[in-house]
């Protein structure tokens, strides 16, 4: 086999966008691989030390992102808790009315 064979190129659109995964090469490897290979093998590891350089960025980006829709979702609690508060008091009064109204009527027999 000749070193251009053994170069592992992926051939569909999944194999390209397969995330990159760690590369392990195995105490009889190491004496057997050509330079090609190590190059090939270099590579994937250095693709795989990239993606895990940008975890942290993305996942503080993410973190961002919750903590402004945390920030938002109790901002509008606190408006629903606050709306909620003055249609009790609607209520209250409402019921207050109907009440007097019911004592008037009873008291002056309309």
């Amino acid at each position: 086999m000749s070193e251009a064979e053994e170069v592992q190129h992926p051939t569909s659109p999944a194999e390209r966008d397969k995330a990159p995964c760690r590369v392990l090469v195995s105490d009889q490897e190491m004496g057997v691989l050509t330079a090609l290979e190590w190059q090939n093998r270099w590579r994937q590891q250095e693709s795989y030390v990239t993606l895990l350089e940008r975890k942290p960025t993305q996942q503080e980006g993410e973190l961002t992102e919750l903590r402004h829709t945390v920030e938002k979702t109790r901002a509008q609690l606190t408006d629903s808790q606050q709306r909620e508060k003055i249609l009790v008091r609607r209520l209250t009064a409402k019921e207050q009315e109907m009440q007097d109204y019911v004592v008037s009527n009873f008291i002056f027999g309309f």
